[in-house]
C-alpha cells in the first residue's frame, strides 16, 4: 500500500534501530507489525493506532520504550499501513477479529495495551472480552461514548471527506497547536480516508459497537489497571464522551485531563506522554 514518504522513512529508521517488520496471517487478514523483543522477563507493550494512521505514528514513544527495555509490538490495523486491505469486504467485526487474533499469536502472556482513538476502542473491547490477557491498559482519547444513532451519524460526517480541505481541517483538530507543516500531509490523509475499505468501516459502523457489554461494578471485577488520557485540547470527540467513560468504567480507572494535550499526544507531545505512561506502568498512578 502507498504511504506518505515521511511514514515510509520512519519505518526504515525503526528497522535500522533493530525493529523487525513482521507479517502474520490472522482470521481477518494479513497483519503487519513492527516488533522489538528483548529479555523475555521484560514486559510486552502493544501500541494500537487510530483510523487513518499506522504504527509509525508511535515512533517517538517507541524510542524511549526501547531504551527502557520493553518489548514493543506496534501493528498496522487491517486496511492500514502495510497490512492487508480487504477493500469493500472489510467490516468492523473483521477489523477486530484480525486485531484480536494477531494479539493472541504474538504474545501468550499478559501484556500492556496502549490504544489511541479507534485503537483505544479496540483495546477496550479486547480488555473486556479477554481481561486475563491484559496486565495494564492505557487509553488515549478512545473512541466511544456515543449515546444514540443520531449522534453517531452526525459524527460520521466528519470522517467522510469531500476534499483535501476537509482533510486539512480534520488534521488540525487532532493537535493542541497546529504545526506549520500540516498541509504536507493533507493530500495523503485525504486519499487514505477515501479508500473503499475505510469508507465502508465508517458508513456501516453502528454506535452500538462502542458500547460496553459490562459497565460499572460488574466490569470492576475483571478490569485491568487502567489509565485514560483525555487532554483538555481534545477536539475530535466532545467532552461529554469523557463523562460517559467516567460513568461507565470502574471507579478504579485513572483519568488524566492535562492541559495543552490534544487527540494524538504520541505525535505532538511524545515526551510528556512517555513520562505519563512510565509513571503509570511503574507506579500505577
Amino acid at each position: 500500500m502507498k504511504m506518505h514518504f515521511v511514514d515510509s522513512a520512519v519505518y526504515r529508521i525503526l528497522k535500522a534501530r533493530g525493529f523487525s517488520s513482521c507479517f502474520r496471517n490472522t482470521k481477518g487478514g494479513v497483519i503487519h507489525s513492527l516488533e522489538k523483543r528483548v529479555d523475555q522477563e521484560k514486559e510486552v507493550i502493544v501500541l494500537v493506532h487510530g483510523v487513518g494512521a499506522n504504527a509509525a505514528h508511535y515512533a517517538r514513544i517507541m524510542f524511549p520504550l526501547q531504551r527502557a527495555g520493553y518489548s514493543i509490538l506496534a501493528l498496522d490495523l487491517l486496511s492500514h499501513g502495510y497490512s492487508e486491505d480487504p477493500g469493500k469486504e472489510v467490516s468492523s467485526d473483521r477489523l477486530f477479529e484480525a486485531f484480536s487474533d494477531w494479539l493472541n499469536q504474538v504474545q501468550t502472556e499478559k501484556l500492556i495495551l496502549v490504544g489511541n482513538s479507534l485503537g483505544g476502542a479496540l483495546s477496550l473491547r479486547y480488555s473486556v472480552l479477554f481481561p486475563e490477557r491484559v496486565k495494564k491498559l492505557i487509553l488515549i482519547s478512545p473512541a466511544g461514548g456515543f449515546e444514540s444513532g443520531e449522534e453517531w451519524e452526525e459524527f460520521k460526517k466528519d470522517l467522510q471527506f469531500k476534499s483535501k480541505a476537509d482533510s486539512l481541517s480534520y488534521l488540525g483538530r487532532i493537535y493542541h497547536q497546529k504545526p506549520f507543516y500540516l498541509s504536507w500531509f493533507a493530500q495523503s490523509f485525504f486519499e487514505m480516508m477515501s479508500k473503499a475499505s475505510i469508507q465502508k468501516l465508517v458508513e456501516e459502523g453502528k454506535f452500538e459497537e462502542f458500547e460496553l457489554s459490562k459497565t460499572g461494578s460488574d466490569l470492576s471485577k475483571i478490569f485491568p489497571p487502567t489509565l485514560l488520557i483525555w487532554g483538555r485540547s481534545e477536539k475530535i470527540f466532545p467532552k461529554k464522551h469523557l463523562e460517559w467513560f467516567k460513568k461507565n468504567l470502574p471507579s478504579s480507572v485513572i483519568f488524566d485531563e492535562t492541559k495543552a494535550i490534544g487527540h494524538c499526544p504520541q505525535v505532538e507531545s511524545a515526551r510528556w506522554l512517555w513520562k505519563r505512561m512510565d509513571r503509570f506502568m511503574q507506579a500505577g498512578t
